[in-house]
């Protein structure tokens, strides 16, 4: 783009016609690299680069230049979206790129570069994500995750539990980085039958606390203690609804090991169960199951598991 020419191009005392003309044709360049030349604001806006002043669709592996800055970047399918050195980019050079399919997208910047500290950013199906260049790195905002892919349920039942709210596919997975602090749960409304232990709620399994994964399928907590020296503390709680007014069993099975056994008779309706404080040791993978069962009554009688939940409590 053409440099503004100095005012003394046309204040000057000296300055005859045709420089005169000539400063003026160099204005024009100027602005029009600025602004483009329609006198359309979406046309200057584009020009300047603005987040947002312009869109492409991508479907394939495809790296981000500069004249993509200000652009969403709408993705969809499985493949890797490659960002230009941040030096040749600059700082300020500025992109949103959403996932709108099914596949994964992921972000990789140039050589040793960095996403808010780390290699490369994965996006989900339904998330949304700024980035901003440094002129050496990368920083991100305004990361959103839509519910397309929970259920009602899992989403009304998980929402109150987290300051940090992330709703997850059957077998999907999620990074959450590393937090002194973290509750994951899941909703089902899947029947118990009379007399018989089973563990055919849902299944969540955590690969220590950077990802959690759901499967619907199974009451059960699948913990990684990636601790080498100390042991983990977990409290385990449930949130069940009973169709009847009969005693029930439960049971919670640590590696196939029962190691707590609660019954009790109950009123039918919601209840809230809390079975306590159990220890995932040093670099070790602890499973724990929630097995129920109707001990006494009619055989139509039922319960529901609403929630199995493994609340992170300390390392000791």
């Amino acid at each position: 783009m053409p440099a503004l020419p100095p005012i003394s191009n046309f204040t000057g005392s000296t300055v005859t016609e045709g420089q005169f003309k000539t400063a003026l044709n160099d204005l024009r360049a100027y602005l029009a690299g600025l602004l483009g030349t329609d006198g359309n604001a979406a046309t200057a806006l584009a020009t300047l680069g603005s987040l947002g002043s312009g869109y492409v669709s991508k479907t394939a592996t495809y790296t981000v230049v500069s004249s993509d800055r200000g652009r969403m970047i709408d993705c969809s399918g499985t493949f890797t979206l490659n960002l230009t050195a941040a030096a040749t980019l600059g700082a300020g050079f500025t992109i949103a790129v959403r996932n709108s399919g099914t596949g994964v997208v992921t972000l990789d910047p140039s050589g040793a570069e960095l996403i808010d500290g780390v290699a490369t950013v994965t996006l989900a199906p339904g998330e949304a994500y700024d980035l901003y260049c440094t002129g050496t790195a990368w920083r991100s905002s305004g990361r959103v995750l839509t519910t397309s892919f929970a259920t009602d349920e899992y989403v009304k039942q998980s929402f109150s539990l987290f300051q940090t709210f992330s709703s997850l596919a059957s077998g999907a997975s999620r990074s959450i980085g590393s937090p002194s602090y973290m509750i994951w749960s899941s909703y089902s409304n899947t029947q118990w039958s009379r007399g018989t232990y089973y563990t055919n709620m849902f299944y969540m399994a955590s690969q220590g606390k950077s990802t959690v994964q759901v499967n619907v399928g199974n009451c059960r907590h699948t913990i990684w203690n990636y601790s080498t020296t100390k042991s983990m503390q977990i409290n385990l709680t449930a949130v069940i609804n009973f169709a009847a007014d009969d005693t029930y069993g439960f049971q919670i099975r640590q590696n196939g090991s029962i190691v707590g056994t609660y019954g009790t008779y109950s009123a039918r309706g919601v209840q809230t169960y809390n079975f306590g404080t159990f220890t995932v040791p040093p670099n070790s993978t602890v499973t724990f199951d929630l097995y129920g069962s109707i001990l006494s009554g009619s055989s139509g009688d039922s319960i529901y598991v609403n929630s199995f939940t493994a609340t992170y409590n300390q390392f000791v």
